[in-house]
């Protein structure tokens, strides 16, 4: 055992002073909190959203329509927006990485479900609101002004969510984009469903229900360059 304790002690050379000053420098990582981002986001865009159609205004034929039919709408949008919202934010429990494939089911069944809403529970105030024959160049003719102050409203929500996303690691970019682009068009689409008096069913079917779908492809293109991983 002599021979053993006789052996010289080894010692680890001085660090340099580069060394030590990138280690002074290391600061703790702030751990995610995505219900906190959930909540700070809501607080942002829904009043955004309500101040939006304070601005633009109801829609002529409002007080003629069913408030029954209204409510139900009007919760199959914000059911969209939050279940969307949610899922963009918040991982199963236990994960970092985004519930891709609950994204990909909620965002198609939710555009299919506003999408049939319009094609096929569309309300008409006679003398209030606005119709037209169901034809492809009507529907063209009209669709100007509702696609752009839709995908407008939704996009705004999406990007500012991403934005909040922004200083974490992305995982799962394509899925987190396509959720809260989702999210923002559903606000896009409720907004539209309180402004727009056309009752043509083509109209509000693909026109505002395209919103969640347009909004979700471009906040996950944006993602793609906004979710970066950091050098």
């Amino acid at each position: 055992m002599s021979e053993f304790t006789d052996l010289p002690v080894l010692k680890a050379p001085p660090m340099s002073a580069a060394l030590s000053a990138a280690l002074e420098s290391v600061k703790p990582v702030s751990l995610r909190r995505p219900k906190r981002d959930l909540i700070l986001f809501s607080l942002l865009s829904l009043p955004f959203f309500a101040a939006i159609v304070l601005i633009i205004g109801l829609r002529r034929d409002i007080s003629g329509l069913s408030p029954l039919w209204l409510g139900t709408v009007g919760l199959v949008w914000f059911t969209s927006f939050s279940a969307a919202a949610y899922l963009g934010f918040v991982p199963a429990k236990g994960h970092i990485a985004p519930r891709s494939r609950s994204i990909y089911q909620v965002v198609l069944a939710s555009s299919a479900v506003v999408i049939a809403i319009g094609l096929l529970a569309v309300q008409e105030v006679p003398g209030a609101s606005m119709t037209y024959p169901s034809t492809m160049d009507n529907l063209v003719s009209h669709a100007g002004a509702c696609a752009r102050m839709g995908l407008g409203i939704g996009i705004f929500p999406g990007v500012l969510a991403i934005l909040i996303m922004r200083r974490y690691v992305p995982v799962g970019r394509i899925s987190v984009g396509l959720s809260l682009g989702a999210a923002g068009g559903s606000l896009g689409g409720l907004a539209l469903m309180l402004h727009c008096p056309i009752s043509e069913s083509l109209h509000v079917g693909i026109v505002h229900g395209s919103c969640i779908v347009i909004s979700a492809f471009f906040v996950a293109a944006a993602g793609q360059i906004l979710l970066r991983e950091r050098s």
